[in-house]
């Protein structure tokens, strides 16, 4: 593996206040964030046998509010819910130190209730709202005369309501950010093998992939039955002209469709939305791969990436589904990612 940069230190801040000794302090980091799930620090740091402030709880404690950035990007910002220790007989002490975003706060309670005549974005900001949160919001989808959220967590419940129409959000602060899934090639971060890219391994599997997918329901008000359809025209740009999963596995294979029971709509515009989000998430899975880059922190969940030198099937843009921020002794800085995209480049 290329060797990563590594002169560039991580700035620590806690509480408002910037802790240069955390920065010199530090053996390792893990910022880990998901689609749809709070983001986790984890991160050790050495300290003098004699104990001092990282030790004692003068730095870092229960409930602080730390911001990792480095070189000017914010990598993480959240609470520390975990301290721990480790000692050895020959070895300074190792404190280790675990954070989360503010969308741990979502995940603590189970609720019942029902929300009537709203839309997902009137959820949204109603959620937000009952956990001290603004809310930012770039979303299409039906108003429903009634939806029921049943011993859920918020978290859980947002999780299945963003899958329905193939959103995702996140949390910047005290910011809920809300934006449809899609990739971008025009915004993405570009990487090409041997210079800043490391490694990229990819697999393009048609196992799972359907030339189309349909969402069935009652329409309550007509008395009539509901059957959407979506295909590899509701991918749009992010196919990018290529041959998608669908596309080979109907011609290398059998024509399929895969019908989406377990979800009964009852508008016609339900049906249409969530057809199309499941279709687009189920295409993406198509090729999937995971990298490793310099550290940078434009690279989260739902950012696009520009990948080259991988040739004409697997180069050009991917969504981001996952990354890791990390640094140790031994690679020092660095990013690890996942992504994924819906369609193979022709040859």
């Amino acid at each position: 593996m290329a060797q990563a940069i590594t002169t560039l230190r991580c700035v620590f801040t806690v509480g408002g206040v910037e802790f240069p000794e955390l920065a010199a302090a530090l053996v390792e980091l893990d910022i880990a964030t998901k689609e749809n799930q709070p983001a986790r620090c984890t991160a050790c740091f050495t300290a003098s046998p004699a104990g001092g402030d990282v030790l004692d709880r003068q730095i870092l404690d229960f409930g602080g509010w730390i911001k990792v950035s480095r070189g000017g990007a914010r990598l993480f910002s959240g609470r520390i819910v975990a301290l721990g220790l480790r000692r050895s007989a020959t070895a300074p002490p190792v404190l280790q130190m675990v954070a989360e975003d503010a969308l741990l706060g979502l995940s603590g309670i189970r609720r019942t209730r029902t929300f009537t005549d709203v839309s997902d974005t009137d959820i949204l900001y109603r959620i937000a709202s009952d956990h001290g949160l603004q809310a930012d919001v770039e979303l299409s989808g039906p108003t429903m005369k009634a939806v029921a959220q049943v011993a859920t967590t918020d978290l859980d419940f947002l999780v299945e309501r963003l899958q329905r129409l193939d959103a995702r959000m996140w949390v910047e602060e005290s910011t809920l950010h809300v934006r449809p899934r899609r990739i971008q090639p025009a915004a993405a971060v570009r990487m090409s093998i041997g210079r800043d890219l490391h490694e990229f391994s990819v697999l393009a599997d048609v196992r799972g992939q359907h030339g189309q997918i349909a969402v069935v329901g009652w329409d309550v008000a007509g008395k009539v039955g509901l059957e959407a359809v979506a295909t590899d025209a509701d991918l749009g740009t992010e196919a990018q002209d290529g041959d998608t999963g669908g596309e080979i596995q109907s011609r290398a294979f059998t024509d399929s469709t895969n019908t989406e029971a377990r979800r009964l709509a009852s508008t016609w515009d339900e049906a249409h939305a969530w057809a199309r989000a499941a279709f687009r998430r189920e295409a993406r899975r198509f090729v999937s791969g995971q990298g490793i880059t310099e550290l940078d922190g434009r690279i989260s969940p739902g950012a696009s990436v520009d990948i080259q030198g991988l040739g004409r099937s697997f180069s050009g843009a991917y969504l981001v589904t996952g990354a890791r921020h990390r640094f140790d002794s031994t690679h020092g800085y660095r990013t690890e990612f996942s992504a994924e995209r819906p369609a193979l480049g022709r040859v």
